[in-house]
């Protein structure tokens, strides 16, 4: 089980955020990622796209996006069942999460919103905020305890191509932010903000990040081909 330092501890309180690197079991990972994949190439197959059979990850991709393109609705179908997997609720219960949660002082942890998966990537979005999510708190949509976490975990290794979550360290510290509505949800406007202040972390799968639902993060931009798969 991951051992937090006090160090961690000290980090977290400061910046609101914590990177944890390999501290979530991999097959478990790879699990709620095949799972997903699964529903989708369902809707591949019974739109004629392709076999199914995949030895390389880029034909995948591209196989998505075209049933993106080719049938709107089966696509849209797969992403909200795969939001219903069984390894991605077990995921949420797992022992490791659990301890940090405790160790962060959250004794009696509860869910309060249903975990999501994420499949980033231009190509299968209709809006620029399907893909890369505006400059927002997690507080808002969630409403949960004031020292509310949310855990991020990434499905796949994130370069900076692939575009990893962006923080502002400290900016939990400042309280609930003035937004403005947007086709996405609530967002924080740019003049808020010194965008300058934003970073972001290359991720392996297995690394975790812990965050204040009052930390100020946005997505970061894949300009990649590939997909930014992550819960």
């Amino acid at each position: 089980m991951y051992k937090l330092t006090i160090n961690d501890i000290k980090n977290y309180n400061d910046d609101g955020f914590l990177i944890i690197k390999n501290a979530f079991p991999r097959n478990t990972i790879q699990e709620i990622l095949s799972a997903s994949k699964e529903v989708f190439i369902n809707q591949i197959k019974a739109n004629g796209i392709s076999s199914g059979e995949y030895d390389d990850e880029e034909k995948f991709n591209n196989d998505l996006f075209v049933l993106f393109k080719k049938n709107y609705n089966s696509f849209l179908g797969a992403a909200k069942l795969c939001q219903q997997s069984i390894p991605l609720f077990k995921a949420c219960t797992n022992p490791i999460i659990i301890s940090l949660l405790s160790q962060l002082g959250i004794k009696k942890p509860a869910i309060c919103v249903k975990p999501i998966v994420y499949f980033n990537s231009r190509y299968l979005a209709k809006i620029q905020a399907h893909y890369k999510t505006p400059i927002h708190q997690d507080y808002r949509s969630m409403l949960g305890s004031f020292n509310s976490i949310v855990v991020w975990l990434p499905l796949v290794k994130l370069n900076k191509d692939l575009g990893p979550v962006e923080f502002i360290p400290g900016s939990h510290k400042k309280g609930i932010y003035d937004t403005k509505q947007g086709e996405w949800g609530r967002y924080i406007d740019k003049k808020q903000i010194d965008e300058n202040s934003f970073v972001s972390q290359s991720m392996e799968t297995g690394d975790m990040v812990i965050f204040s639902s009052f930390m100020i993060h946005r997505s970061g931009n894949n300009i990649s081909n590939k997909i930014r798969w992550s819960i």
